[in-house]
């Protein structure tokens, strides 16, 4: 790698770092105060922002000038990344002379007159000078008004205009206090009378939101839930699963510790209203997160609330694959509060994520949008009134996916790249499987064994299992017992090449020529180029 690549390298590292930290919550600014200099005319400058009240904690992004109320007097907008993202800031500063505003409209130059610069001679010898640009400041444009301060001495001699390429022309008729159209090649200039200023109502005092994970966040593109294993809270031996489009009635996935109090406070609450909920068809999973020794007091605590709706015990995976999709659904990585609850309607598709308790006329009341329509669905989605100049983007499914994929769970994954989630996924065989996978993939072998050797063993017709069983086992060192199970799913798909080849290696590197030569022959029968690149190899490495 070249120097220049490394340098390249390290900047988009950094970039990557950085909006890392700003998804996880971090600040971008570091809380910065907003500042604002006062040119003292010395070559210095002072530090105003106090004084001016500029000084807000907005963590600012962008500044334009405009004079909003047209009392002569220029006033500021900002945008800022937090909130609130625009703040008027009204010049009550009482004036201290006139002004003059003029806009320029060119006719042999660009209309708007960019890059024409108006100079302001004064009785009083004083030289004026403001030129049209396009952009004023970061990410943002102000006024197209060229505003002059005249300041006590306001008498103006002459006007000249610089249009673009250097044309210079003498205009006539611009007084002071008041707004002025300027003509390419009129000579004149047409005074502009402005609108009424609306009537400003006094800014409140704002006060910063208190910091809090609790949220309700409706989804306006829904999300399909892939399926979740968790262990039967009866027979925690029992894989059971929820999701993955294996159910045709809305429910609720509600994550819960035995030792979180507002955890406790919330399925009471549930439980209180257990009749209500379960008139209107919602069911509700509630997926106790405790360590294998508080799962009897888990179950304990249910028993006393008398909860009639169903119970388990989440497994790692399905942890995972819920925080994955929230953290890529929101674009915000912060971990799970607890409690929180996924609702899934009819369809299983993610509606609404509740992060921290949900009260039952809450949740009733967004049972009700599962089947509005889209307009209402979006209306619930945002937190205030507004209108919508474009349709929102649609869910990024495969940017979903792949959140999924790298987190290690390839199933998933698949599930919502297809968007039609598959119920034969849901089988406590193929839950094995797509867990063992996982395993697989974050090294921990003797685990993904276990696990395949479990999901061959609860569908012996299995191939899946039957192959990646084997595939383990030669990782692992056992030769014998994968060249045995690469046979048996041999058995269940003889013309299966990729299998064929790992047969071949296995048999080679445990001294048995015969095998390995038998497995490259029948491997010829299916795919020639992949029998001559395990030829290749069995020259390199065994000398044949």
């Amino acid at each position: 790698m070249t120097a220049g690549a490394s340098a390249r390298d390290a900047y988009d590292a950094s970039w990557v770092a950085v909006y890392r930290l700003v998804r996880e919550g971090e600040s971008w600014s570091g809380r910065e105060r907003n500042c604002a200099f006062l040119n003292t005319g010395d070559g210095r400058f002072a530090d105003a922002s106090a004084l001016l009240g500029l000084d807000h904690p907005d963590d600012g992004r962008a500044a334009a000038i405009v004079d909003w109320d047209a009392d002569g007097a220029l006033d500021l907008v900002t945008t800022n990344r937090t909130g609130p993202r625009v703040r008027l800031l009204r010049n009550a500063i009482p004036p201290s002379g006139e002004f003059v505003a003029i806009r320029l409209e060119g006719r042999t130059c660009n209309r708007d007159a960019i890059g024409a610069r108006v100079e302001v001679h004064l009785e009083d010898g004083r030289r004026l000078v403001r030129g049209v640009r396009a952009g004023d400041s970061y990410l943002a444009q102000s006024t197209r008004w060229l505003h002059f301060g005249l300041g006590a001495a306001g008498a103006i001699r002459r006007v000249v205009v610089r249009w673009p390429w250097g044309e210079a022309e003498e205009v006539a008729g611009v007084a002071p206090g008041k707004w002025h159209r300027i003509v390419q090649g009129t000579g004149r200039a047409e005074t502009w009378k402005p609108p009424a200023a609306a009537a400003l109502a006094p800014a409140p005092a704002p006060e910063p939101p208190r910091s809090t994970e609790a949220a309700r966040i409706v989804l306006p593109s829904r999300a399909p839930l892939p399926a979740l294993a968790y262990l039967d809270a009866a027979d925690p031996e029992t894989v059971r699963t929820v999701g993955g489009g294996d159910d045709r009635a809305p429910f609720l996935v509600h994550l819960w510790a035995s030792w979180c109090a507002p955890c406790l406070a919330e399925i009471e609450g549930l439980s209180k209203d257990a009749e209500r909920i379960s008139r209107t068809g919602l069911g509700i999973l509630a997926l106790s997160v405790d360590a294998e020794a508080d799962r009897p007091r888990a179950r304990a605590f249910l028993e006393r609330m008398r909860w009639r709706f169903g119970q388990g015990f989440a497994t790692a995976e399905a942890l995972g694959i819920l925080e994955a999709l929230q953290r890529s659904i929101l674009d915000r990585h912060r971990p799970l509060p607890l409690p929180s609850s996924f609702l899934v309607d009819g369809d299983g598709r993610i509606a609404a994520i509740y992060k921290g308790p949900v009260e039952t006329e809450r949740l009733l009341a967004d049972l009700d949008l599962l089947g509005a329509g889209a307009e209402e669905n979006l209306a619930a989605a945002l937190p205030f009134a507004g209108r919508w100049h474009a349709p929102p983007p649609a869910l990024d499914l495969a940017g979903l996916a792949r959140a999924l994929e790298d987190r290690g769970f390839a199933g998933a994954a698949r599930e919502v790249d297809r968007g039609d989630l598959v119920v034969s996924t849901s089988s406590p065989a193929r839950i094995h499987h797509e867990i063992g996978l996982s395993r697989a993939r974050q090294g921990q072998i003797d685990a993904a064994l276990d696990l395949f050797r479990r999901a061959a063993e609860l569908e012996p017709d299995f191939f899946e299992a039957r192959r990646d069983l084997a595939t383990a086992l030669h990782q692992n060192g056992d030769l014998a017992g994968a060249i045995a199970e690469y046979r048996a799913a041999l058995a269940l798909r003889p013309a299966e090449g990729r299998t064929l080849f790992n047969l071949a290696v296995a048999c080679a590197q445990s001294g048995d020529r015969e095998g390995a030569m038998q497995a490259r022959e029948r491997l010829a029968e299916v795919d020639a180029a992949l029998a001559a690149d395990l030829l290749a190899r069995l020259r390199t490495e065994r000398g044949w």
